[in-house]
């Protein structure tokens, strides 16, 4: 199998291609125990059986993200914040697609069109960031699809066309990394579905056209790898997103619609 590569990148990787098959040869209640699932609809007080995201936060509060915007659930009943969220100037779809209470307490929440919305859970104060063409530090682009803080506490912000951004907190603004074709050495694609980090501290980020790229911060540069995969076409849709994840140790898992790769 050919890896075509995007920059210079100094190990052996080997990218494997898993297909998940199960071979029961036992009854099923013999492998896995017998689980009690409680549902919650609309019928509990959700405004949508549509969820998209899940995030709980540090006080034991779970929160959902759903079309509509925002719910918490607190053991009990679910209260709904879509008045808060709501954005009246635009009417920008509100479809959440990630949630992340920042270290501190803050909930950022991503949303498909509509930039990043910043969640004061304890004053219910509302923050947007959103992309600003006369401003070089807003927002790359509204279109976000994920939110990840790093061990080091930094925020970075995987856009649909604007790239991977990096929250600057001590100036309230983002710097930008996006493609270029010039620049062997700069992010692969500028659009970003998923970010994750390992122990080293590099930053991993997996796009929407199958490029896994690696960014150390101590050097600035970024290491892109093409997965083997059958298109690099770029697919946006509503749902439908691509995830990387670093587990403890230091595996890269890239899941896709054309299959999970595993980097050694």
């Amino acid at each position: 199998m050919v890896i075509m590569k995007r920059g210079c990148f100094d190990k052996n990787l080997f990218f494997v291609i898993i297909l998940l098959s199960v071979i029961v040869s036992f009854p099923l209640h013999a492998q896995f125990p017998r689980l009690n699932f409680k549902s919650f609809t609309e019928k509990e007080g959700l405004s949508t059986n549509y969820v998209r995201s899940i995030c709980e936060d540090r006080d034991g509060f779970m929160w959902f993200g759903t079309p509509n915007g925002l719910e918490k659930f607190n053991g009990k009943d679910f209260i709904n914040y879509n008045h808060l969220l709501q954005d009246t100037l635009s009417g920008n779809y509100q479809i959440t697609y990630d949630i992340l209470e920042d270290k501190e307490g803050i909930l950022w929440i991503a949303t498909y069109s509509n930039g990043i919305i910043l969640f004061d859970k304890n004053r219910e104060i509302v923050t947007r960031l959103k992309h600003d063409m006369s401003d070089s530090g807003s927002l790359s682009s509204d279109l976000v699809l994920d939110v990840y803080e790093d061990k080091a506490g930094n925020i970075w912000i995987a856009t649909a066309g604007g790239g991977l951004d990096l929250w600057q907190r001590d100036h309230g603004n983002f710097k930008h990394f996006r493609h270029d074709p010039r620049n062997p050495n700069s992010i692969g694609s500028n659009y970003i579905s998923s970010v994750s980090s390992d122990s080293k501290g590099n930053i991993w980020v997996l796009s929407l056209d199958g490029i896994v790229c690696k960014f150390d911060p101590k050097t600035g540069q970024f290491e892109n790898i093409i997965l083997p995969i059958k298109s690099h076409d770029v697919t946006i849709r509503r749902g439908i997103t691509q995830v990387i994840y670093v587990d403890s140790d230091d595996h890269v898992l890239a899941g896709t619609y054309q299959g999970l790769f595993i980097l050694n």
